[in-house]
């Protein structure tokens, strides 16, 4: 099972968090197909946040083929075609880097400065 590390001071929302994490596990390997997703109640409650936010997670991993809930034994992960979410998570960063990008040069932020502040994020703390 998968360790949920969530920032609820900044960031993406918190459902996008989950959603971003177990699709990390899927691609990592972490969690396999036909594995048990932790109930939506329990992980609301091990994670201190309201169960409706999990839910919206589930649903949104649901319509996108990586979650399948089946009524009254859980959620599980699907047989997932890993080369397809790359794709999409490849697509993803790609668009959020056109934005970076787009805002970089709306302030007059330099190629070199704007390299640097990649460079700098990269690194671990």
């Amino acid at each position: 099972m998968i360790l949920f590390r969530l920032n609820t001071e900044s960031g993406p929302a918190i459902y996008q968090q989950l959603i971003d994490q177990i699709e990390a596990g899927i691609t990592s390997g972490k969690l396999q197909a036909g594995e048990k997703m932790p109930s939506m109640r329990d992980l609301s409650l091990q994670l201190r946040i309201n169960h409706l936010t999990v839910k919206q997670a589930y649903n949104a991993l649901e319509a996108s083929g990586l979650v399948e809930t089946r009524r009254g034994l859980g959620s599980y992960i699907t047989r997932v075609d890993d080369q397809q979410l790359i794709s999409r998570k490849t697509e993803e960063l790609r668009n959020k880097l056109q934005h970076a990008v787009e805002m970089a040069r709306a302030i007059g932020l330099s190629e070199k400065a704007f390299k640097a502040m990649i460079d700098w994020k990269g690194e671990k703390k």
